[in-house]
C-alpha cells in the first residue's frame, strides 16, 4: 500500500471535509424533495462529489475511500440511468456513507466496515439473483454471524457511523466568504471609530475654543456662556467614556475576527519536512530538516500564499548549497535545513538557512556574464548586493545541471513575486548561523487591519503599510541633489536616499513646489525609497479590502481601506513601488535584464477538485511553468479573456460548465480555437473519450494512479508544436 503524500493528504482533509457539507445538505434535500426532477438533481450533486472525491482519493493512494465512493458513484448512476429516485435503502446507505468517509483517514478498523458497505451497495444495485461478492467478505461475515446477531452487528454499525459524524461538531467549519463578510463589517466598525474619534477632536478643539473666547469676555457677560461651557465639558467626559467603551467592542470583534482566520505554523511543519524529504532523497542526500516556530500563528490566507515560496526555498536549501556541499567534500554527515520563526509587531519573520556551502557569488558574476545580464567589465565591479538582485531575476539560475530538485530557472523570482502579493518581502544573506546561505521573508501575521501612515500627495489620500515606513521628515528643496540615478538627498555620513515623486509613481501630476519637502522613507528588505508627498495626515488601524479581479494587477497597488470619513484610500504596494521607482530616470537596469530571459509559459489549470488542483499545479509550476487555476468552467473560460494563457489542462466533470463544454468553447472562439487543450479525467470509456475529440481536445490523459510523466509530456509536446 502507498503512503499518502503528507502534503497532498492535507489538501485532501480540507476538500473532504467541506465535500461532506455539500453531502449532507444535499441528502437532506433529497429526502425532502417533491418530485421525481428534484430528487434526481439532488443525485447529480451527490454523485458529482462522491466522483470528485473518489478522483482525489486516487491521487494520494486511499484506496479505502476509492473503492466507497466508486461503489456509491456507480450505485446513483443506476437511479440515474433509469430517471428515478434512488431507494430508500440507497439513501440509507448513503447516511451510513459519509461518516465513514472521514473516518478511512484516521481509523484502521474502517476498512471492515467499508468493505461491508460496498458489498450492501453492490447487493442493491445488481438484480435479483446476482450478487457479487466482496474478496474476503464471506468469512467475516461468517465469524460475525458466530458472534452476533445480523441486526445487532448492523445497529453497531450504524452507532459507529454516527459517532464518527458527531466526533465533528467539536469544530465548526465556515466558509471564506462568510469570514470574509465578518472582515467586511470589522472594517466597517473600523471606520466608524475612526470617525468618531475625529469628531472628538473637533468637539475638544470646540471647547477649548469656547474657554479661550469665555476668558476675553466681561465678567458679567460670562454667566450663560459658562453654563454651555460646563455641559460641553460634561458631553465630552461621557464621550470619552463611550469612545473608549466602542473602541473596546471593535478591537475584540476585530480580535476575534482574526482569531478564526489564523493557524499555527506548527501545523505546517509536517509538509515542509516532506519536501526537504523528498528532495533529499531525489539528490539521494542525507538531510535533516529542523524548525523553531513556537506557538506563532498566520492567517491562513497568508499561510496558503506562502506554500510556494516556502517550497521553493527548501528545494533551493538541498539542492544548491547542500548538495555542493555533499560534491565538495562533507561525506556522509547529513546535511540540516532549519526554519526559525519569531514575531515583530505585527509581523512574522522567517528565517531559512542551511549549514551548506553558501551563495557562490563568483558562479553569480559569472552566469550574470554568460546570460547576457552583466557586461565583463560591470561583472568585476559589481557589488555583493547587485549580485544577489540576480538572483531574483525570473530564468536566472546558478545550477550547472537541471535536476528535479534545481536548476530549472524558476524559484527566487516567485518568491519574491508571491512574497509581495501577501504584502511581504525577501532578503537574502550569504551567510548564516548555520554557515550556508539565510533568506529571510518578513510577513503580515493577519490581513484582517494594517496600521498605515495616511498621506496626501496630489490630492489623493494613500496608505503607507505601517511595517514598511522608516521615518518622515521635512526639508528644504535646495537640499536635494540630482544624480545619475535621478533625485537624491545626501545627508552626512549616510548613503544618498533615492527621491520618488508618490503622485508621479502613482501617475498623477505633481502639486506646487512651496520650497519645503515633505519625505517618507519606506524600507522593503535592504532597499529603501524617499517618497515625496503633499502632507502627512496622520496614523490609523484599517481594514484592507481586495482589489476586483480586473484592477489585481495595478502595480503599486495592494488594496483599499475605508477612512475615517467614508472615503476609500488606497493601500500602497511598496515591494512594487520601488520595483516602478527603480525603472524611472534612466534606471532600467532590470527591465533590460527581464526582457533576456526567455518568459515563462503560462498555463491553465481547470478543475473542481481541490486535491486534483493542487497535484496538477505542483507538478507543472516543478516543472518551470507558471500556473493560474479556476475551479470550473465557467470561471476558466473568464480567466481566458483576462489574461494570455499558452494551454489549458482541464477536468470533465464540473459544475456550471464541463470539461467537453469548455473545449468547444475555447474551439469556436476565433481567438482561442488554435490554444492546447488537455483534458485530465478519470473517465475511460471509449465514448468519453470520442466525446473528448469531438468537442477538440488536443490530448485525453486518462487519471488512474496519475502519472505525472505523462502529463507533462503530452504539455511539452503540445507547446513545441504550437511554438
Amino acid at each position: 500500500m502507498t503512503t499518502p503524500d503528507p502534503e497532498l493528504l492535507a489538501v485532501f482533509r480540507e476538500e473532504v471535509s467541506d465535500a461532506i457539507e455539500t453531502l449532507l445538505s444535499a441528502l437532506d434535500a433529497l429526502e425532502k424533495a417533491g418530485s421525481v426532477e428534484d430528487a434526481l438533481a439532488q443525485v447529480r450533486v451527490v454523485r458529482r462529489v462522491v466522483h470528485n472525491i473518489k478522483g482525489a482519493a486516487r491521487a494520494v493512494s486511499l484506496d479505502m475511500i476509492e473503492l466507497l465512493t466508486h461503489a456509491l458513484e456507480d450505485g446513483l448512476g443506476e437511479s440515474l440511468a433509469a430517471e428515478q429516485a434512488p431507494p430508500a435503502a440507497m439513501v440509507a446507505l448513503l447516511h451510513r456513507a459519509v461518516p465513514l468517509i472521514e473516518a478511512a483517514l484516521d481509523d484502521p478498523e474502517a476498512r471492515d466496515r467499508i468493505l461491508a458497505l460496498v458489498q450492501e451497495i453492490a447487493e442493491l444495485s445488481s438484480p435479483p439473483g446476482e450478487r457479487p461478492a466482496t474478496p474476503g467478505r464471506k468469512k467475516r461475515a461468517k465469524r460475525k454471524t458466530r458472534k452476533t446477531a445480523p441486526a445487532e452487528a448492523e445497529a453497531r454499525t450504524e452507532l459507529e457511523d454516527e459517532a464518527a459524524l458527531d466526533a465533528r461538531s467539536t469544530t465548526i467549519r465556515v466558509r471564506p466568504e462568510r469570514l470574509d463578510r465578518l472582515m467586511d463589517y470589522s472594517g466597517e466598525l473600523l471606520a466608524l471609530q475612526n470617525r468618531r474619534r475625529a469628531q472628538h477632536r473637533e468637539l475638544d478643539e470646540l471647547e477649548a475654543h469656547l474657554g479661550d473666547t469665555i476668558a476675553t469676555l466681561p465678567p458679567g457677560e460670562r454667566g450663560l456662556f459658562r453654563e454651555v461651557h460646563h455641559r460641553l465639558e460634561a458631553l465630552l467626559r461621557r464621550n470619552v467614556q463611550e469612545l473608549q467603551q466602542w473602541e473596546r467592542v471593535t478591537l475584540g470583534f476585530k480580535e476575534s475576527v482574526s482569531a478564526m482566520r489564523m493557524r499555527p505554523l506548527a501545523d505546517f511543519v509536517p509538509r515542509w519536512r516532506q519536501v526537504v524529504d523528498r528532495a533529499a532523497a531525489a539528490l539521494d542526500l542525507p538531510v535533516r530538516f529542523t524548525a523553531d516556530v513556537g506557538q506563532i500563528e498566520i492567517d491562513r490566507q497568508i499561510l496558503d500564499g506562502l506554500w510556494d515560496p516556502l517550497m521553493h526555498l527548501l528545494h533551493n536549501a538541498v539542492g544548491h548549497g547542500l548538495a555542493r556541499a555533499a560534491q565538495e567534500g562533507r561525506g556522509d554527515a547529513a546535511g540540516r535545513v532549519h526554519l526559525r520563526a519569531r514575531t515583530v509587531g505585527n509581523q512574522v519573520e522567517l528565517d531559512l538557512c542551511d549549514d551548506g556551502m553558501g551563495i557562490d557569488l563568483e558562479r553569480v558574476r559569472e552566469r550574470g556574464v554568460e546570460t547576457g545580464l552583466l557586461e565583463a567589465a560591470d561583472a568585476q565591479a559589481a557589488t555583493e548586493d547587485e549580485l544577489i538582485e540576480l538572483l531574483f531575476l525570473p530564468g536566472f539560475s546558478t545550477a550547472r545541471d537541471v535536476t528535479r530538485v534545481s536548476g530549472r530557472g524558476v524559484g527566487l523570482d516567485v518568491v519574491r513575486s508571491r512574497v509581495g502579493e501577501l504584502g511581504g518581502n525577501v532578503t537574502l544573506s550569504t551567510s548564516s548561523m548555520l554557515g550556508g546561505a539565510s533568506f529571510r521573508l518578513t510577513i503580515p501575521a493577519s490581513v484582517v487591519s494594517i496600521r498605515g501612515l495616511l498621506v496626501n500627495a496630489a490630492g489623493t489620500t494613500y496608505v503607507l503599510p505601517h511595517a514598511n515606513v522608516r521615518r518622515t521628515l521635512r526639508i528644504s528643496s535646495d537640499l536635494v541633489r540630482s544624480t545619475s540615478g535621478g533625485d537624491a538627498l545626501e545627508e552626512k555620513g549616510a548613503s544618498p536616499l533615492r527621491l520618488r515623486w508618490l503622485s508621479a509613481l502613482m501617475q498623477h501630476p505633481p502639486g506646487e513646489d512651496s520650497g519645503q519637502l515633505v519625505i517618507v522613507e519606506v524600507q522593503t528588505g535592504n532597499r529603501s525609497l524617499g517618497l515625496v508627498v503633499d502632507e502627512v495626515a496622520g496614523e490609523e488601524e484599517l481594514v484592507t479590502r481586495p482589489l476586483p479581479w480586473n484592477l489585481v494587477r495595478i502595480r503599486g497597488v495592494a488594496g483599499m481601506v475605508v477612512l475615517g470619513s467614508g472615503t476609500l484610500a488606497a493601500v500602497v504596494d511598496v515591494e512594487g513601488l520601488l520595483e516602478r521607482a527603480s525603472l524611472d530616470k534612466g534606471q532600467a537596469l532590470r527591465a533590460a535584464q527581464e526582457r533576456r530571459v526567455r518568459p515563462r509559459h503560462r498555463l491553465l489549470v481547470v478543475d473542481d477538485s481541490l486535491t486534483s488542483r493542487t497535484l496538477e499545479r505542483n507538478i507543472l509550476e516543478a516543472a518551470g511553468y507558471e500556473v493560474e487555476i479556476a475551479v470550473n468552467g465557467s470561471e476558466g473560460w473568464q480567466r481566458l479573456q483576462e489574461l494570455p494563457v499558452d494551454l489549458v489542462v482541464s477536468d470533465v466533470e464540473m459544475p456550471e460548465m464541463n470539461g467537453f463544454e469548455l473545449t468547444r468553447q475555447i474551439r469556436a472562439h476565433p481567438e482561442f480555437e488554435r490554444l492546447p487543450v488537455i483534458l485530465v479525467t478519470s473517465l475511460d470509456r471509449p465514448e468519453d473519450l470520442a466525446a473528448g475529440a469531438a468537442a477538440g481536445a488536443d490530448e485525453y490523459v486518462v487519471k488512474g494512479r496519475f502519472d505525472h510523466e505523462k502529463l507533462l509530456e503530452a504539455v511539452q509536446r503540445l507547446l513545441g508544436a504550437h511554438a
